[in-house]
């Protein structure tokens, strides 16, 4: 197992909120990654050597879903440790997404006669809940979006989050509760 670590200042640089989430795990992976496996510890500046001396390209853009963005000082450390430059760079890679379904909207249904409002679809059906990812007859794998109120009918989504079509609960198999969408690139 090989990470780089993060290293940051937050006395003297204020700019970095962000990577004290980072650091506050630092400790319990670099202990697990140790006691279960070969565990190799990269700093920053030792990736960026490393990227010079095996003339792998990074892009500062990590906005952009790339990988010259996210994935090269993988290749950069791999390389300091197997000692020799990667051979192809056209591979893919994973990246995952917060998995946000859909919330409801009770402000924009509008009341029945009468004065009662529709009612909306659960976050849960028969153990399987919002965000699941599921195997599905009519269209395979994909996660659920939410739930009919009235009867065992489901919302499904794909990994762009786009509403693929709904199905009846007892033709969906539960693979995983899942809170993240992968994206491939």
């Amino acid at each position: 197992m090989v990470q780089e670590e993060v290293g940051f200042n937050h006395y003297k640089k204020r700019y970095g909120k962000y990577f004290s989430h980072v650091e506050q795990r630092k400790y319990k992976m670099i202990n697990f990654m140790s006691t279960n496996y070969k565990y190799y510890g990269y700093k920053g500046f030792e990736t960026a050597e490393a990227r010079k001396i095996f003339n792998i390209q990074k892009s500062s853009n990590k906005a952009k879903k790339s990988k010259e963005s996210h994935a090269n000082d993988c290749w950069a450390m791999n390389s300091l440790i197997f000692g020799n430059k990667p051979i192809d760079f056209n591979c893919s890679f994973i990246y995952w997404k917060p998995n946000t379904t859909i919330k409801r909207q009770l402000h924009v249904m509008k009341n029945k006669k009468g004065g009662t409002r529709h009612k909306q679809g659960s976050t849960s059906k028969n153990g399987i809940s919002k965000g699941s990812y599921v195997y599905s007859e009519k269209f395979g794998n994909c996660w659920i979006q939410g739930f009919r109120s009235k009867n065992d009918m489901c919302y499904l989504m794909n990994y762009d989050k786009k509403r693929i079509g709904e199905q009846i609960l007892h033709k969906i198999k539960l693979l995983y509760r899942c809170n993240f969408v992968f994206n491939y690139l």
